[in-house]
């Protein structure tokens, strides 16, 4: 059976009908949802509750729609920042687009989109008019006549009474109104569930005049899906109660050489007798939970006034009371059905006799279940079905012409029919709310790096997008922090992201504890990427030689002072900051932390106690482990290049109870108090690097960041890095075992994305959890510390390494508010992949630290 378009004429977000009703319609991106904390979903179920009471009285129509996301939009997202004349400019990332296509190939990715359309009441003349006009046109078309022009002040009149709508709609649902284009494809959609399914480009509507409906093709419906049957015997002994389902047909599919589409509708009759458990009663928002990909739903509403209501539920209850006293006699088991809808009639009229601003909404919930073939479409409804049974919810999925009655009121502009009245349920604005549908369970940005793929919603896989290099140039912090037990996927995570960002254009900055120097077996893949090591250095990291005496004098104040422990309020402290005044310095024509040195030590410094303080820093000049800044004669590194990995395997470090008790501190090693201060010059010189140059972002990166932590000058320079990262086009990302080491509360609170990968046992778990902001009470908490030790990316006994395809599962707070779970990509090229994954042996480490500014000949040496 053909499936008459019911519109006229179309114009913006308003559709003229043949019934005499004027729709409007917009998209709501939704709310933030995902895996929020408890009172966060809480505040999204009120904001609903307040949609849903100041919706108009009347019909209105709910929509939520599965699309497909190609991998070529990914891609245009994810160069999404950097001009197309500037493309040129980064070949690494332009290789790393293309070889993303095949990566995601691999992946169904998709996103649902959510529609608000309501039929625009018609007031005075109009009640009589738009019917009539709507005969007219009707009368026109059997005539083959053209329609007729709708009048400037009716379109000026009706797009006006759509914008008071949409004025009502609360702010945070950020209502758009939809475009010609979008009601197309809503049509298109509807005829080829199952079938590929892009959305439509969304650009300003220019035309002056409406729309015809032409444009939209007519679907044909074909119950049961007889066309499919060729043999006559057969098809004559079709049973309806078999073919639940219709088979969709347009000319628009065959002109694209496209099979039809096959859809089983599926109706929700009824839900939990015992009220709605929130969380846990999303049914809209949690759909794509139920196993099977693309289910479309759709609500038909009609709210009704509250003393209307009073008046129809104690009618209800009157008539429940007589049929109660007709059948008191009977024998029953258990709680009669008449017990029961006479407690729920009385909970419900005693909710609108308290609550002034509660409506009574009638609604009938509509499921669209694709499938290749009748046979599957029928078989995924049955599962979807036993998703809802499984919440105490029952369903329907009726069979005949109700198939193709259900699909036709799932359609903006189709008026009610019996069908909707016989599948309404009643309920109030604050239960409907429980059901959330509108929310968005999308994570991370909306273009940038495809870090991973949100499994927030397992039936509806979409990408994970972070752009959190340049988050300065919004007002935000790109800072990362990255928590989880080791083998669970967070480094991984780190060089994943260290190669998206230099290949876009930032500079990294890479403190690598590891005694592999895993990080450095990036640099080959990074034009004029190297290494500095301490222990054997190549070049040098004296801050006088590498930055000027105006810039070095600061950074080789921090590190003389935390090496010499001669701070501000010891006496000779006064000393030393003032030979490191850069006007004494140029005085005095010191440009080397080693000839500083010399000068303290010789007649021409006249500063009290200098002999003191140089005999302080000579105790570590003289060591081998200072070389890398008081050697004179090794080269100064490009200080400018894209990644510059620092390494510091080998340094001792002071533990915290040698920090915190000065006894001990006085007591303290020399390579110790060395390795405490060159952290604390690292982190100096990360903060200058990121002042130098803001025109690109620079990342200050350090795994296993307890080492960064536990020393207060360096970790004091972190929180200034993260604090100044919006003006000054940088940003710090850490990486540690154990949350509480991340550094002090300051620092972890000041960090605004946030990634838990597995973790090995309660305790640390716990950690986590608290550090992702969920709170001992929240009723999520359990479940999540439960889920990071058994369920996130989990370790195969047998050979000690995670599962096969569960690597890089973590869970993630991002800084704009959402959160959920998510499967981490590893670098989609080649290369980049293996430099990821492997560990490079002692004798590529050495080799990579051989030529800092000839990348290539230092990968032909390893």
């Amino acid at each position: 059976m053909r499936s008459d378009v019911p519109y006229t004429a179309l114009h913006r977000n308003l559709a003229w009908t043949r019934n005499g009703a004027v729709w409007a319609g917009w998209r709501l991106p939704g709310l933030p949802y995902g895996a929020r904390r408890s009172e966060e979903k809480k505040a999204v179920a009120d904001m609903h509750r307040l949609l849903f009471r100041t919706l108009p009285a009347g019909d209105c129509l709910m929509l939520g729609l599965v699309t497909n996301t190609s991998p070529a939009a990914v891609v245009a997202r994810m160069l999404t920042g950097i001009p197309e004349e500037h493309w040129e400019d980064h070949p690494d990332w332009l290789e790393e687009c293309d070889a993303t296509f095949d990566t995601l190939e691999q992946y169904p990715l998709g996103e649902r989109f959510r529609f608000l359309f309501v039929p625009l009441a018609n007031a005075g003349w109009d009640r009589a008019m738009e019917p009539g006009r709507a005969g007219m046109e009707r009368i026109r078309t059997a005539l083959g006549a053209a329609p007729a022009p709708i009048p400037p002040a009716r379109l000026r009149s009706r797009l006006a009474q759509a914008d008071l709508v949409m004025a009502r709609i609360p702010a945070p649902f950020r209502p758009r109104p939809v475009t010609v284009a979008e009601t197309v494809w809503i049509w298109e959609h509807a005829a080829s569930r199952g079938l590929a399914s892009y959305p439509v480009e969304v650009v300003p509507e220019s035309r002056p005049h409406p729309s015809s409906s032409a444009m939209i093709s007519a679907p044909v419906l074909d119950v049961g899906g007889r066309s499919d049957i060729q043999d006559r015997r057969a098809l004559r002994r079709l049973n309806p109660l078999t073919a639940r389902f219709v088979k969709v047909c347009t000319t628009a599919l065959a002109d694209r050489g496209e099979d039809a589409s096959y859809q089983s509708l599926v109706a929700i009759t009824g839900f939990p007798p015992h009220g709605m458990a929130f969380p846990g009663s999303e049914y809209l928002g949690r759909i794509d939970e139920c196993g099977v990909l693309g289910v479309d739903w759709a609500v038909r509403l009609r709210k009704v006034g509250r003393e209307q209501a009073l008046r129809k539920t104690a009618s209800a209850v009157a008539n429940l009371n007589d049929q109660y006293y007709q059948r008191e006699g009977a024998i029953t088991t258990g709680e009669h059905a008449l017990d029961e809808s006479g407690r729920l009639l009385s909970e419900y009229q005693a909710i609108l006799q308290n609550d002034t601003n509660e409506a009574e909404l009638n609604h009938a919930t509509i499921l669209a279940v694709p499938g290749s073939s009748g046979a599957h479409a029928q078989e995924q409804a049955k599962l979807v079905q036993q998703w809802f049974t499984a919440s105490d919810c029952t369903t329907d999925r009726p069979a005949g012409s109700a198939q193709e009655q259900l699909w036709a009121v799932m359609m903006p502009g189709v008026a009610r029919s019996r069908i909707v009245t016989a599948y309404e349920q009643k309920t109030t604005t604050t239960d409907l709310a429980l059901t959330v549908p509108f929310v968005d369970n999308s994570l991370g940005d909306a273009a940038g790096w495809p870090a991973g793929l949100n499994t927030t919603e397992p039936g509806l896989l979409a990408v994970l997008f972070l752009d959190l290099i340049r988050y300065s140039g919004r007002g935000l912090g790109g800072n990362l922090a990255v928590n989880g037990q080791k083998g669970r996927g967070k480094s991984a995570f780190l060089k994943t992201g260290i190669f998206a960002a230099v290949k876009q254009g930032a500079q990294a900055l890479v403190i690598d504890r590891t005694p592999e120097c895993e990080y450095g077996r990036l640099c080959p893949l990074v034009p004029g990427g190297f290494v500095i090591d301490p222990v054997d250095p190549q070049y040098t990291l004296d801050p006088l030689r590498v930055y000027g005496v105006d810039v070095g004098a600061e950074i080789l104040s921090d590190f003389l002072t935390a090496l010499t422990g001669l701070g501000p309020n010891h006496e000779l402290g006064a000393t030393l900051a003032l030979a490191l005044e850069p006007a004494y310095l140029k005085k005095h024509r010191v440009s080397a932390a080693g000839g500083l040195l010399k000068h303290l030590d010789s007649d021409k410094c006249a500063l009290p106690g200098a002999d003191q303080v140089a005999r302080r820093i000579r105790v570590h000049a003289q060591r081998s482990y200072a070389r890398v800044m008081f050697q004179p004669g090794l080269p100064t590194p490009d200080m400018t290049a894209a990644l510059i990995v620092l390494r510091t395997a080998g340094l001792e470090l002071p533990t915290g109870d040698e920090l915190a008790r000065p006894h001990q501190f006085d007591q303290m090693s020399g390579p110790k108090l060395f390795g405490r201060a060159y952290y604390a010059a690292l982190l100096a010189m990360a903060r200058v690097q990121a002042y130098l140059d803001r025109s690109r972002t620079t990342l200050v990166v350090a795994d296993e960041a307890s080492y960064l932590t536990s020393s207060p000058e360096s970790e004091r320079s972190a929180i200034e890095i993260v604090r100044e990262s919006r003006r000054a086009s940088a940003a710090v990302w850490l990486a540690s075992q154990l949350a509480s080491d991340l550094g002090s509360p300051a620092l972890r609170s000041l960090i605004e994305t946030r990634i838990a990968f597995g973790q090995a046992n309660t305790a640390a778990a716990i950690d986590t959890v608290e550090w992702l902001g969920f709170s001992a009470t929240d009723p999520q908490t359990p479940g999540m510390v439960r889920d990071l030790v058994e369920n996130t990316s989990p370790i195969d006994p047998a050979t000690g390494r995670v599962l096969d395809g569960r690597e890089g599962e973590a869970w993630v707070s991002h800084a704009n508010g959402t959160a959920g779970w998510a499967k981490m990509l590893l670098p989609s090229h080649p290369a980049s992949r293996a430099a990821t994954l492997s560990d490079p042996p002692t004798a590529q480490v050495e080799a990579l630290t051989v030529d800092p500014l000839d990348p290539v000949e230092a990968a032909a040496d390893g």
